[in-house]
């Protein structure tokens, strides 16, 4: 498996895909997120 096949979560999961002929398609579905990179900075 290449990079290329592979999409990964915010949660560290590998996105589920679906094939349509010889191309790869992802249903994403857009959610807010909130991550804290560096403390004290909003």
């Amino acid at each position: 498996m290449n990079w290329e096949s592979r999409l990964m979560m915010p949660n560290g999961l590998k996105a589920q895909y679906q094939k349509a002929g010889n191309t790869r398609y992802y249903k994403l579905v857009p959610q807010p997120s909130h991550h804290t990179i560096v403390d004290k900075v909003e």
